[in-house]
Order: C-alpha cells, then sequence, then structure tokens
C-alpha cells in the first residue's frame, strides 16, 4: 500500500511537471508566435509609411518645381529680365512675388538674381540690390563645400 501511494505520488508528480513543461513550452510557443506576427504587421506597417511619405515628399517637390515654372512663364517676370530693368523693390516684377508669397503657404520670400547674380526683383524689398549670387557656375556638390568653407567666406566677404 504504501508503494502504491508512492507510486501514485511520483505519477502525479510526472504528470504535473509534464503538464507545467507542456504549458511552458505552449505559452512560450505562443509568446513567440505573437511577437513574429506582431513585428511582421509593424513592418508591413512601416513599410506602408514609408512608402506613403515618400510619395507625399515627391509630389511635394514636383509641385514646387511647378510652380516654379509657371513663375518664371509669368508675363510680368519674363518681361522685366527681359528688359533688363534695373534693381527696383517698386517694380511689376517685385510686385508679382510679394503676391505670390501672400498667396503660397510655402514660401517666406522669393528673389530673382541678374545674370550677374544681382538681386533685382524679391518679395523682400530689403534684398533687391543687396542680395549677391555668388559663382553660379560650380556644381552644387562644390556649392556646398565652398559655402562652408571659412578661408572661402573671409575671401568673399566685402
Amino acid at each position: 500500500m504504501k508503494h502504491k501511494k508512492v507510486m501514485r505520488r511520483n505519477l502525479t508528480a510526472t504528470a504535473l511537471a509534464g503538464v507545467i513543461v507542456t504549458a511552458a513550452v505552449t505559452g512560450l510557443t505562443g509568446y513567440y508566435s505573437a511577437q513574429a506576427a506582431l513585428t511582421q504587421e509593424a513592418t508591413k506597417y512601416l513599410s506602408q509609411l514609408r512608402d506613403s511619405t515618400s510619395q507625399m515628399i515627391s509630389a511635394w517637390f514636383s509641385e514646387r518645381v511647378l510652380e516654379v515654372q509657371s513663375l518664371a512663364r509669368d508675363n510680368t517676370i519674363e518681361e522685366f529680365l527681359a528688359n533688363g530693368d534695373a534693381p527696383d523693390p517698386a517694380s511689376a516684377a517685385s510686385q508679382r512675388l510679394v503676391e505670390v508669397v501672400s498667396l503660397s503657404r510655402w514660401y517666406e520670400a522669393i528673389s530673382l538674381a541678374d545674370a550677374e547674380g544681382l538681386g533685382v526683383a524679391a518679395s523682400d524689398a530689403h534684398v533687391v540690390g543687396n542680395l549677391r549670387v555668388p559663382d553660379r557656375t560650380i556644381s552644387p556638390a562644390r556649392w556646398r563645400v565652398r559655402r562652408l568653407s571659412p578661408a572661402w567666406r573671409s575671401a568673399a566677404a566685402p
């Protein structure tokens, strides 16, 4: 009888250990499966977000390019540049730029420079005649390097 009780206890302990191990394995498997599914969903969501954000940014830049192209074809601007008028903050071109800036939520200022780099019309009257755009024949990559170079800055200062 004592032997049966011991066997029963051992069998109960073994069965209980088996149930605990099975529950732990099942729980861990469920946890890792859920974690993998959640990671996969998060990755999918972030990829979609990345793609839609990229499309929005591309569309935004395309719209700005179209605006600049449209402004470049504006009769007032074309006539002003074709006539080679002197810098004048009260010119029709400057007034047109003021109007464009006031209608846009994207620009805080727009300026036009002549072939020599002098600001000839702008939405900000203080820029006209004072803006000096340095050498425009260099590549954008070189422009960034030169612009940040202290030696170049001191050489370009008036």
